[in-house]
């Protein structure tokens, strides 16, 4: 399920959504309504009839969000289809470009944050470590006398 996080204009979406109301979440990939003759439209939208787009954001094989964007000024008139599709292709490129970058951001943060996780804590008991300023005045303290002056300058000039 997907909670409604940010909004602009005015939302014709609900603020909740299940994977099986959105036909972009359905099939895992942009959906675009009414830019074609035969169109299905979501269960999360409404009744207006304009057209719009849903974009899955996704992150590492997991669905963590959805783009959608709609277009509430244009009606869906069937008569005028193909003026609307031609008109509206640039900006559905655009956005698929738009959630496909959103989509690696977010990849990229996730996996930054497994990666600090994984080298702060210890792999086999999952406990975190001492800091490392303490492990190196550890070590400092039963160095020998003739490395003990430089260690302990290079242990406190990287501390500041």
């Amino acid at each position: 399920m997907l909670d409604l996080v940010s909004s602009w204009g005015e939302p014709d979406t609900s603020p909740h959504l299940h994977a099986d109301q959105c036909w972009a979440l359905r099939r895992g990939r942009a959906y675009a309504y009414g830019i074609s003759e035969i169109d299905f439209s979501c269960e999360h939208v409404g009744t207006e009839d304009h057209p719009y787009f849903c974009l899955p954001i996704i992150a590492h094989g997991d669905t963590i969000g959805l783009l959608h964007i709609a277009f509430p000024s244009l009606l869906a008139v069937r008569d005028k289809s193909d003026e609307i599709a031609k008109g509206l292709a640039p900006s559905f490129e655009m956005a698929q470009i738009c959630a496909e970058q959103i989509s690696l951001a977010a990849a990229k943060v996730r996996l930054q944050a497994e990666l600090q996780d994984k080298s702060v804590k210890d792999a086999l008991t999952g406990l975190c470590p001492m800091p490392r300023s303490s492990i190196s005045e550890k070590r400092c303290r039963r160095a020998p006398s003739a490395r003990t002056s430089r260690l302990s300058k290079k242990a406190r000039t990287s501390s500041f």
